[in-house]
């Protein structure tokens, strides 16, 4: 029996050897770039994004320590600003891919390699006694290196109403406020949106908004997490009615066309015109009582009160918490017109964010911090 039994299990042995495939080779990991968008020639100032998928096949990532770019001349390196990596999504668990950002700083030919470093587990051993496992370190290289060309961005068809800017981006501009006092300031916010925007140089293009203005140098007020912002500010004319500027224009190189895009926005109308007066006190309403006649009393009248100094105008409970300077437009860069002292009473005629545009006793009025002012009843 024990030999029939023998001979059966050795028979289906042989027929699952004859049945089973031949041993496939193992998958090995691979490494692979890719530079978006993919084009023949980039330009100085463009972002790109650089990414890099690492296929791990059948090997288990224990630590992935780090990268290297290869085959780049020092003065190459320095010519690129690149962001940290950032992990992306995949479908397996086993395919990492990884980002960054590029900006091509000076025109020239890139050729490089990308080599990522770390640790495999190569085997692992367990039972009821101990657990043992083998860790093996690895550097992969990517094995196609295309060659990028930059340029510098053509000043031949520049326009005068350009900044710095290479990609795509939004703009927007527009009156901090429409109504303003003859003589007075208008503030025009301009903001540029893009993936680089903290990139652009902030030298910014002169606007004219037309015939009787006063113009202002063109300043920074904000530029991180892909926007820039600047404004501009004009005295006005010291004549009331209402004035159209004219329309504001702004060009950012568009690297895939390889042209100026000028991007022009038409601005609301200017109402000039003395602001109202503030609405007059109403006496308090007389009491019946006192219309009554008074009853005559032999005794001598009582001693004339000691003239006191007239009240001071109402400021509503707003005041000054410290010395503090006067702006012409709400942004800690814009020229300063004036010092007030710590106690200054002010009236709040207009916010901008954290800033407060504030009139003085004496009829003064400018921009001045929010977290300078006691405005708990300001309006």
């Amino acid at each position: 029996m024990k030999r029939i039994l023998l001979s059966f299990l050795f028979a289906v042995g042989i027929v699952h050897a004859a049945e089973a495939p031949e041993n496939e080779p193992a998958k090995a990991p691979s490494l692979s770039v890719y530079l978006k968008p993919e084009a023949k020639t980039y330009y100085v100032g463009q972002s790109v994004v650089f990414g890099f998928f690492l296929d791990c096949a059948d090997k288990n990532l224990v630590d992935l320590d780090g990268y290297r770019f290869s085959n780049l001349s020092k003065s190459q390196f320095d010519g690129l600003s690149i962001d940290n990596f950032r992990r992306v999504s995949t479908a397996r668990s086993s395919l990492l891919h990884f980002q960054t950002r590029f900006v091509f700083n000076h025109p020239g030919t890139y050729s490089f390699d990308l080599s990522v470093s770390g640790t495999f587990l190569e085997e692992s051993t367990h039972n009821m006694y101990y657990a043992r496992s083998k860790s093996v370190p690895f550097t992969l290289t990517s094995t196609d290196s295309p060659v990028y060309t930059v340029l510098p961005v053509p000043v031949g068809q520049r326009p005068a109403s350009a900044v710095d800017a290479v990609g795509s981006y939004k703009i927007s501009a527009g009156f901090v406020s429409t109504n303003c006092p003859p003589g007075g300031i208008a503030t025009l916010l301009c903001t540029i949106r893009g993936p680089a925007a903290e990139r652009i140089p902030p030298v910014f293009p002169p606007y004219d908004p037309g015939n009787g203005f006063r113009t202002y140098p063109p300043r920074l007020v904000k530029q991180d997490n892909g926007e820039l912002s600047f404004l501009y500010d004009f005295v006005l004319p010291s004549e009331s009615g209402t004035v159209q500027p004219t329309p504001f224009s702004i060009a950012t190189f568009d690297p895939l066309s390889a042209q100026w895009q000028v991007q022009t926005i038409t601005l609301p109308a200017l109402t000039i015109a003395q602001p109202p007066p503030p609405p007059a006190k109403t006496p308090p309403a007389s009491n019946a009582l006192d219309e009554l006649p008074i009853a005559h009393v032999d005794s001598p009248p009582p001693a004339p009160a000691p003239p006191q100094n007239p009240p001071a105008p109402s400021t509503a409970g707003c005041v000054s918490l410290r010395n503090e300077t006067v702006r012409i437009a709400p942004a800690a860069q814009a020229q300063p017109l004036f010092s007030i002292p710590a106690g200054t009473p002010l009236r709040i005629r207009e916010t901008f964010g954290d800033w407060y545009r504030a009139l003085c006793p004496d009829g003064r009025s400018g921009w001045l911090p929010a977290d300078a002012v006691n405005a708990t009843n300001s309006r």
